[in-house]
């Protein structure tokens, strides 16, 4: 079933391990992309198919998204992550509960709005690590 955009949160670890998840932002948009680079190595003994071989290449998740902040903490916080590169444990959580976490670099990130409106955010983060799905 589908679910609303607003329903996505940002979360992020406090460090220690096992790590607590605190929600940073809801997501009002969201483009989730998951790359699975291969390797081929097709010779000209198997024209006409391609050969890639198996459990190698490249896998990143990558993000996209804009919303609204929690607070001024996490706008804080997101501004430090932006300027000092560091790279933190992250959840992106879908409406439905499943969840994907792992370490990410914010390689992104911009902040706005008008006077009289909230604080709005766009950033995109990779993946710098392994990343697990989680189903809720």
């Amino acid at each position: 079933m589908p679910f609303k955009g607003r329903d996505m949160l940002l979360k992020i670890a406090d460090g220690i391990s096992p790590p607590t998840f605190t929600t940073v932002a809801g997501l009002r948009t969201n483009t989730l992309s998951v790359n699975n680079e291969t390797v081929d190595v097709s010779t000209d003994d198997d024209v006409p198919w391609r050969q890639l071989m198996a459990d190698t290449g490249m896998r990143s998740v990558s993000t996209s998204a804009g919303g609204v902040f929690k607070d001024e903490a996490t706008i804080n916080e997101m501004e430090n992550l932006s300027i000092t590169g560091d790279s933190v444990e992250l959840q992106l959580v879908f409406g439905n509960g499943d969840m994907i976490q792992g370490v990410f670099q914010l390689t992104s990130f911009e902040h706005g709005g008008e006077h009289n409106t909230e604080q709005t955010y766009t950033i995109s983060i990779e993946s710098k690590d392994i990343c697990s799905l989680i189903r809720a």
